[in-house]
């Protein structure tokens, strides 16, 4: 299995070096790129492409309240199916509380009135849902950005598992040996 795409949390103390690391290797044969967590984008969208304004490297903004949201709206879902979040059989107590360790809370401010939604820690960690959040958000990057056809692909393939057909494999390209230099 190869790699489709990786994504490289560029906010916090180490945003240079991740420019640097990330800059040589932002083609679309590696697929890495930077991202960076923000409460909401502009758009609706789950991410926004972008470019940073010190160098040129492509930076992806992940709106991680609505990743948050998709991400335990499909939690909730008790059976296999479309949104449906398999976890492995081998997923351990403390992964589950790193991934259910925040909730959605409203406050008000006093001054304003106006509402406003935040997450708040339940628990100590919450690792493995910033880690969700980002798989979801390098998804959505592939489909939308960098390979459209992946997503209709997807869709193809949940039609025909909904009506008991099957999917065409797409064709191999011909295969070209080298001959050498001569």
């Amino acid at each position: 299995m190869q790699v489709a795409v990786t994504v490289v949390d560029s906010g916090g103390h180490h945003t240079d070096a991740v420019y640097d690391f990330v800059q040589p290797r932002q083609n679309l044969r590696a697929r890495v790129f930077a991202v960076k967590g923000v409460e909401f984008n502009s758009k609706p969208v789950l991410a926004a492409e972008g470019t940073t304004k010190r160098s040129a490297v492509r930076l992806y903004t992940i709106a991680t309240h609505q990743a948050k949201d998709r991400i335990f709206s499909r939690l909730k879902i008790a059976q296999p199916g479309p949104g449906y979040m398999h976890l492995p059989e081998w997923t351990t107590d403390e992964y589950l509380a790193q991934l259910t360790g925040e909730k959605r809370v409203v406050v008000t401010n006093k001054k304003t009135r106006t509402k406003k939604t935040i997450w708040v820690k339940t628990h100590t960690r919450n690792e493995a849902l910033d880690l969700e959040v980002y798989n979801l958000g390098a998804l959505f990057i592939l489909q939308t950005y960098l390979a459209p056809g992946v997503f209709r692909d997807l869709a193809a393939l949940l039609e025909a598992t909904k009506t008991g057909g099957v999917v065409a494999q797409p064709a191999r390209g011909r295969r070209f040996r080298s001959q050498g230099i001569g």
